[in-house]
């Protein structure tokens, strides 16, 4: 693959990619999640897909941005709160819209904003992950418009991003260049993704879907991926066959 002259952008949306609450048990426990509160909600959520990511983008020629309605809840508590250990360029809500237009691609914010990004960069591409991403006219608007250079990724709410995607991201993205690049976009500061930013309101949560658990009720702790069970996997000497890891 050709060396793109800036890295791909990864939109990346939080609740139906990262969260996906509630899950039940027993999937809670075999997927190795976790659940947190941020802000007013509980999230349930994958730590190994969060460290997919953070790995991605920095083996890949890719630069994540987020493009969610936690807006600038995302550095202040995503963030920290899911374990994320560098500090990503936030797109804004530029009003409290939140997803009530996924289904218009002229009216919904996260579509403009797309749309600006690759009209202001004809030769960039980008990777736009939000489980939203299903309605037709949004769909066929943004394939028309922009062909190969926009990757749309909807995972499924109830289970959201999965090994699978990065895969498919993996096919989409060079690798990254041996001199490092930017983790925050140009012209996407940190100072720009607090100013004027529309935060989650409202009883549904941040996009709509996500309730908050009752006041006071505790926060199942989920299973550690890193507990001694999976001592014996990194034994060298051990019989019992490793895992293969997701080459990104």
């Amino acid at each position: 693959m050709v060396q793109a002259q800036s890295p791909v952008r990864i939109f990346l949306d939080v609740d139906g990619v990262l969260n996906s609450y509630p899950v039940p048990e027993p999937r809670f426990k075999r997927e190795k999640r976790r659940a947190v509160h941020a802000w007013n909600y509980e999230l349930h959520y994958r730590p190994h897909i969060v460290q997919l990511m953070e790995r991605f983008v920095r083996r890949r020629y890719a630069q994540l941005v987020w493009l969610s309605t936690w807006s600038r809840l995302c550095t202040e508590e995503i963030e920290p709160k899911l374990g994320f250990t560098r500090r990503y360029a936030v797109e804004a809500m530029p009003d409290s819209s939140f997803n009530y237009y996924a289904d218009d691609p002229h009216t919904w914010w996260k579509a403009k904003a797309v749309e600006k990004f690759l009209r202001d960069n004809p030769d960039d591409r980008a990777i736009w992950i939000d489980d939203d991403l299903v309605h037709t006219t949004t769909l066929e608007h943004f394939t028309t418009l922009f062909g190969d250079r926009l990757l749309m990724i909807a995972p499924e709410y109830s289970t959201g991003l999965t090994e699978a995607h990065f895969k498919q991201m993996r096919r989409f993205t060079p690798p990254a260049p041996r001199t490092p690049h930017r983790t925050t976009p140009a012209g996407l500061g940190t100072s720009g993704s607090h100013a004027g930013a529309a935060g989650p309101t409202g009883p549904a949560g941040p996009s709509g879907t996500a309730a908050a658990s009752p006041a006071g009720a505790s926060i199942p702790a989920g299973p550690d991926p890193e507990s001694p069970a999976g001592t014996a996997q990194n034994n060298p000497y051990s019989l019992t066959p490793r895992p293969r890891k997701l080459r990104l």
